[in-house]
């Protein structure tokens, strides 16, 4: 692996061992609570640590070789990893938003200040987790510009997760206080729940979205074909362009392909427009195109 990806993904490592520790320290702790805020909370970091996964992965394979069989690489990969880990966690997070409803109508005895304690070193955990992303994006900018893109988007999504991690701790915390002082309202318990199942479905439902977009092979919503059609024919020696069609190959690339027809022209020329429209390789033929973005 290159030096400049090393940083970026000894990062991800790190914020996904962290937050797997975690998870189960919140898992452990909610059982013994009896908290549900606390196990939702849970199931929220392990959807974060879905999404680290994905982009860890996503730098991995970006670097493996396409073969014979696979020519376009093992990108897609991490669209059935996606896809498994969100129905699972869904299945999870939907069990815990009916035993909630269940406890608001027969309420149980929660435990505060184990409760309390589990959150308070969410809060640090994540605050943690946050500076050494932090520390790692603004470096990573710095020393590279606008290199590593790729790198640079995977780090600023996690530190972002993190950021959700942490205002979710934040209310846990704040919720166990409110029981810890008055034990009547154990009512908070379920109706942090509530929200913090949102909160997965919300985080998770953007990489579900997306998924689902790259195996349904839909144009990017970013790209105007109409736009694109009408910049290529502007080129110089391009007197018609047909057959365009866009598509995700994977979360993070996608291409464009169409059919070029020339004027009559030099070879040179051809070559020349070649070039102008960013490749950096020649094809040994253009009566088909492939306009890699």
């Amino acid at each position: 692996m290159e030096k400049s990806s090393s940083q970026p993904v000894k990062k991800l490592w790190i914020a996904i061992v962290i937050s797997l520790t975690f998870f189960a320290i919140e898992l452990v702790g909610g059982f013994i609570a009896a908290s549900l805020a606390l196990l939702s909370d849970s199931f929220h970091l392990l959807s974060d640590v879905v999404s680290f996964g994905i982009s860890l992965l996503s730098i991995y394979l970006a670097q493996r070789p396409a073969t014979r069989a696979l020519s376009y690489g093992y990108h897609r990969a991490e669209i059935l990893g996606a896809l498994v880990s969100i129905f699972l966690i869904w299945l999870l997070t939907l069990y815990l938003c009916v035993e909630a409803y269940d406890r608001l109508k027969n309420p149980v005895q929660v435990d505060g200040k184990t409760m309390c304690i589990v959150a308070t070193i969410g809060v640090f955990v994540n605050i943690e987790n946050s500076e050494a992303l932090l520390h790692e994006h603004g470096q990573t900018e710095h020393e590279h510009g606008n290199g590593d893109k790729e790198e640079n988007v995977n780090i600023r999504a996690a530190l972002l997760h993190v950021l959700g991690d942490f205002l979710s701790s934040l209310g846990v915390l704040i919720s166990s206080i409110v029981i810890m002082f008055d034990e009547s309202k154990v009512w908070v318990d379920p109706l942090c729940t509530f929200i913090f199942s949102a909160l997965v479905m919300l985080t998770t439902y953007g990489v579900l979205r997306s998924s689902i977009r790259v195996l349904m092979e839909a144009t990017p919503l970013h790209i105007d074909s109409s736009a694109v059609k009408n910049d290529l024919e502007k080129i110089k020696g391009v007197k018609s362009v047909h057959d365009l069609h866009s598509k995700f190959l994977f979360l993070s690339l996608y291409y464009i392909k169409t059919f070029i027809i020339f004027n009559f022209i030099s070879f040179t020329n051809i070559y020349i427009i070649f070039f102008s429209l960013g490749f950096n390789s020649w094809p040994g033929t253009f009566d088909s195109l492939l306009l890699a973005v």
